[in-house]
């Protein structure tokens, strides 16, 4: 059988949001495992509604209904999230608690979807807890290289994100 489309590589900025979903503890869910195939609930920063991320680690394909994957077509945050949360990514945990409950969408939604401008306060947010940016660019960066390495495929056909905030 012949494998799905590569995925489009995600804008780093992306992996600030995915490692606050592991820094907020309650926002994934894995609600199966078969040992091959796993199924995660992505919940939003709001908590109002949730993704569903599908990853087959032996073929290394993966789908989610966030956003990003349906309407611009790269794996979006909660894809990365899952792969963070099952170590087929590594990272320092220690950045974690400065990522914490982060109002992504109010952010966003401020800044218009400018990811820059998002970046820049939660960065501030980030210094504000006690962390220092130069070790999170710097951890982004180590994990931006590790999943561009994992070379992953599209699990099936793409699904609608959620309705809601």
């Amino acid at each position: 059988m012949e494998k799905q489309k590569k995925w489009e590589k995600a804008p780093k900025f992306k992996l600030y949001e995915s490692l606050g979903v592991l820094a907020d503890k309650d926002r994934l869910e894995v609600v199966s495992d078969d040992g091959d195939v796993i199924t995660a609930h992505i919940h939003s920063s709001s908590r109002n509604k949730f993704y569903t991320v599908t990853y087959a680690s032996k073929n290394k394909e993966i789908m989610s209904n966030d956003n990003a994957t349906w309407f611009v077509g790269y794996l979006g945050y909660p894809a990365s999230s899952l792969l963070l949360y099952l170590g087929e990514i590594k990272y320092d945990k220690s950045i974690l608690p400065f990522l914490d409950e982060i109002p992504w969408k109010d952010i966003n939604q401020k800044n218009k979807n400018d990811f820059g401008k998002t970046q820049a306060d939660v960065e501030a947010i980030y210094t504000s807890k006690g962390g220092d940016v130069k070790i999170l660019t710097k951890e982004i960066d180590k994990i931006y290289k590790q999943l561009e390495n994992l070379d992953l495929y599209q699990l099936g056909k793409k699904q609608r994100p959620p309705k809601g905030y």
